[in-house]
């Protein structure tokens, strides 16, 4: 679903996309940032974050995420940004769906925390007892 460890053109135009139940505005701020920062570090273009608020998780159809689709069907788009794959849906099959339509656009779906990189147990222990 990502594409870590692939070398990127700094000229890539990426999307965010963002969907949450509750409208908490600080929040999605902060998920705004997480992209935007995460994009500078990659070297891609952030166009713009795609947000769909106050919709139920199972819901499939978005006005954010349906304008999300658009861009994504322009020829400098690379791919969607998404902090966590349950800002796509937190609901499995609702999920799976979105991600099908993402990758019929031709499209890297790009996971910010499938790209962090996990420590493994020694490196936790030092760090909690060290």
């Amino acid at each position: 679903m990502t594409t870590s460890g692939n070398t990127r053109d700094a000229h890539q135009v990426v999307w965010g996309y963002l969907h949450t139940e509750q409208a908490d505005e600080i929040e999605i701020a902060a998920l705004r940032h997480e992209i935007a920062a995460f994009c500078r570090r990659r070297g891609l273009k952030l166009a713009g974050v795609r947000i769909d608020r106050r919709l139920p998780t199972d819901q499939i159809v978005r006005p954010g995420f349906s304008a999300l689709l658009e861009v994504l069907e322009l020829r400098e788009s690379y791919g969607v940004v998404v902090p966590h794959l349950d800002r796509l849906s937190e609901e499995v099959n609702a999920r799976a769906l979105l991600t099908q339509r993402i990758k019929h656009t031709a499209t890297e779906l790009i996971v910010i925390d499938d790209e962090l990189p996990t420590p493994d147990a020694d490196t936790w222990a030092k760090g909690r007892h060290g």
